[in-house]
């Protein structure tokens, strides 16, 4: 069976009663995806909290998400409304990392469970209406029944060589080496002392008839200005190397805006530096989440086409570069919006 599910399919089923849609929509950055589900989400759909219903308690031993006791599992899988026979299908804004759990766990224990292909994005693509504010579907009669799944243990997966982790984990290693032999070389060592000297140095003293120093909110002003700048030179459509370059441009102003702000503390600059901080680091991850995407694409068909692969690993890597295509596009959709706020807070200080 398929485990994924078109738009123009699911569309088709809205308003049947068998199908239950579930929301999970979940980031490490931002783990509580409630705000962002009743901001707008796929109609008929239910919240599905990751955190607490498609995981144990985080513990040393356990690690961050555990799988979730059998019983606590059923009791929430009934709270989305889940009946016997029922159709579940599961979707996110994450390129389906968040979504695959639940359709893992459900399909596991019996349940017939669809992943939405392209996730909310591909439904908004699709001009498909949202709506907004919580839903609370009547309680579902389903009996789970865990361990319908295959599985292997670390041993079984031994004689296939992890050939794209392998790869991976070689990179990594060159890149750490590398890195290390900068940190140790004499000309890193001399950019530390002439740090530590200029940190330590008196301020100077201005001479009569010098020109006077600008105010520190001056200087968030001026990365303010650039950033602004170089976001009417991107155009509507930028290239991908230009909104990292955009990405760079809000560092400087959060850096600046950060070094500041100790000592305009209590005052109305102050506070207006403050909220352009807040805007400027939203920019920030999203363009980070956009380069992030765009990086891991990249780094996968790269070790693709340097390595002898089984048809097996050429499918799994192409649905990981789906995924990450995926992510790009709902990040280079975003980045418009997360601007607009940071265009306003420069205008208030």
């Amino acid at each position: 069976m398929d485990p994924l599910i078109s738009v123009d399919d699911l569309a088709a089923r809205q308003g049947d009663p068998s199908l239950v849609l579930l929301d999970v929509r979940w980031r490490l950055d931002r783990p509580d995806g409630r705000p962002d589900f009743q901001a707008g989400h796929i109609p008929g759909a239910v919240f599905v909290d990751l955190e607490t219903e498609l995981a144990a308690p985080p513990s040393p031993a356990d690690g961050r998400h555990p799988l979730p006791d059998p019983a606590d599992l059923q009791a929430a899988a009934r709270r989305w409304g889940i009946g016997a026979g029922d159709t579940v299908v599961a979707y996110d804004d994450l390129g389906g990392m968040s979504a695959a759990r639940a359709w893992w766990l459900l399909a596991d224990a019996g349940v017939d469970v669809r992943l939405l292909d392209g996730g909310l994005a591909a439904w908004r693509d699709a001009g498909l209406p949202l709506e907004a504010g919580e839903r609370t579907p009547e309680p579902g009669d389903v009996v789970l029944s865990p361990g319908r799944l295959p599985v292997v243990d670390q041993t079984e997966l031994e004689p296939f060589g992890g050939v794209l982790l392998d790869a991976l984990e070689r990179e990594r290693t060159t890149a750490r080496a590398a890195m290390l032999e900068a940190l140790t070389a004499p000309r890193y060592f001399g950019l530390l002392e002439r740090l530590a000297e200029t940190v330590s140095a008196p301020l100077p003293t201005p001479a009569p008839g010098d020109a006077p120093q600008p105010a520190l909110v001056d200087l968030v002003r001026a990365e303010a200005r650039k950033l602004r700048s170089a976001v009417k030179k991107a155009g509507d459509d930028p290239p991908d190397e230009v909104l990292h370059a955009l990405r760079i441009r809000g560092k400087r102003v959060r850096y600046t805006g950060e070094l500041v702000a100790p000592s305009l503390r209590g005052t109305p600059a102050g506070k207006q530096v403050k909220r352009l901080l807040s805007a400027t680091t939203a920019l920030q991850e999203v363009l980070g989440d956009h380069q992030d995407a765009c990086v891991a694409e990249q780094r996968i068909r790269g070790l693709l086409a340097g390595l002898d692969v089984t048809p097996d690993t050429v499918f799994v890597a192409g649905r990981l570069v789906e995924r990450e295509t995926h992510r790009a596009a709902e990040k280079r959709r975003e980045w418009r919006g997360a601007w607009v706020l940071v265009d306003a807070r420069i205008a208030e200080v």
